[in-house]
């Protein structure tokens, strides 16, 4: 997949894209990126219950980019048309890359010239740092909240290896599924 075609036609038409994989459920409104003046906001991809389990504490994921750092490229937020040129690009000659899309979105995102913001390092989930927390979930008047923090989108991240979207097999909460 090049995501970046599409997103730079729409982009000489729209100030500001948001880019959701099939793979979510939005469980909120998007207010941080529709009222940011950055130029690319993304979620990060690895969950701590990820990394406890594979032990894994400030090490590197790609180059210099620290797991806990990584962002994915299910959830995010472009703004101008630049980005989408540089990220075609860069997939075309990246194809030797692991998460061939991902990776070239965190090399962008970390060491492209653009300003930048990680979503989840405020006091929301969005996407992926939610999974495996699921059956914390629970409301808060019509929020949905899980550790404190309020669950935006809940991303299912993972290609093929896990069932899609079985909100209610994996133990979330009957009133959060209702909601």
């Amino acid at each position: 997949i090049n995501y970046g075609y599409f997103g730079k036609q729409l982009s000489k038409e729209y100030d500001l894209l948001i880019h959701l994989d099939a793979d979510c459920i939005v469980c909120s409104s998007l207010d941080e990126m529709l009222q940011s003046k950055v130029q690319i906001e993304g979620s990060l991809n690895f969950g701590s219950e990820f990394m406890k389990e594979n032990n894994i504490e400030n090490k590197t994921f790609l180059l210099t980019i620290l797991y806990e750092d990584y962002v994915t490229a299910g959830v995010f937020s472009v703004r101008g048309e630049e980005f989408w040129d540089h990220w075609v690009n860069l997939i075309k000659h990246a194809r030797q890359l692991n998460q061939v899309e991902n990776d070239t979105f965190n090399l962008i995102f970390h060491y492209g010239n653009y300003s930048t913001h990680i979503l989840d390092k405020e006091n929301v989930f969005y996407g992926t740092q939610s999974i495996y927390k699921w059956k914390r979930f629970y409301l808060d008047g019509e929020r949905i909240m899980c550790d404190g923090r309020q669950v935006r989108v809940i991303h299912w991240a993972g290609g093929g290896k896990m069932k899609k979207l079985n909100y209610r097999e994996v133990g979330i909460p009957e009133k959060v599924c209702e909601r």
